[in-house]
């Protein structure tokens, strides 16, 4: 076994204060990363950062459901993306945080990006999957329709502090599934979801009936300052060139 050196460093020795010690050592790191060496290796631990990180999302992505296709990944593993979808999810999860802060405890929240296929709604909630830092899940509306109560996937869809759901509007029952997000809105979770519907269409849809309850609660949201839906009126990426 090699003996720990236990001897003070020498400027400790000569009785220098501590924090000039530090400051001294330091200088000598920063003076060391601008030379090329100091430079390739501060470079290496970048990547070597970056690369782990990505891992990281990526296993997240896997663990939470989030689709496998390139492009929809590729933006859940951009830590800052940016567009009119991304920005209006930032301004769902800040609103809802405001309200819980302000009220002092849980606060529902349901934000829906509508519009055409390709307009980016699907790599938009990827990204908020991937990136929220609690219990998250990314389902299709579909695969939520057939869930029934005695199910344990109908709990955890129901607890998980964010679901992300996606096609809405080709769901075999919807009246299940607005059972389901009725039952998050009384456990004060954040729902954001897509769909390629219009809004009189998702109205029509889901509003009806039982899903008159569903409507209540979103109209008292937007009376609180956060409405329901953003709409992508843009014209489809698919085949174009470029980011969104």
């Amino acid at each position: 076994m090699i003996d720990a050196d236990d001897s003070l460093p020498p400027a400790l020795s000569e009785g220098m204060p501590l924090p000039a010690v530090l400051e001294r050592h330091f200088a000598k790191v920063r003076a060391w990363q601008k030379t090329p060496e100091g430079a390739k290796a501060r470079a290496k631990w970048e990547r070597d950062k970056l690369a782990k990180a990505c891992a990281e999302r990526e296993e997240l992505c896997e663990l939470r459901g989030i689709p496998a296709d390139h492009e929809v990944r590729s933006y859940a593993l951009d830590p800052h993306p940016t567009g009119e979808l991304f920005d209006s999810i930032r301004e769902a999860i800040a609103w809802q945080r405001e309200q819980q802060e302000r009220r002092g405890g849980l606060v529902p929240a349901m934000r829906v990006l509508v519009g055409p296929p390709g307009t980016g709604k699907t790599c938009a909630l990827a990204w908020a999957c991937a990136s929220w830092p609690r219990r998250a899940l990314y389902r299709t509306a579909d695969a939520l329709s057939t869930l029934k109560k005695q199910d344990a996937e109908w709990r955890e869809v129901v607890s998980t502090s964010l679901l992300v759901v996606d096609e809405l509007g080709i769901e075999a029952y919807p009246e299940v599934l607005v059972e389901l997000l009725l039952a998050r809105w009384t456990a004060g979770a954040l729902t954001l979801a897509a769909s390629n519907l219009s809004v009189d269409e998702f109205i029509a849809r889901y509003f009806a009936r039982a899903g008159e309850r569903l409507a209540d609660r979103l109209t008292q949201q937007r009376a609180r300052g956060l409405r329901t839906f953003v709409k992508a009126t843009w014209a489809s990426y698919r085949g174009a060139e470029g980011r969104l």
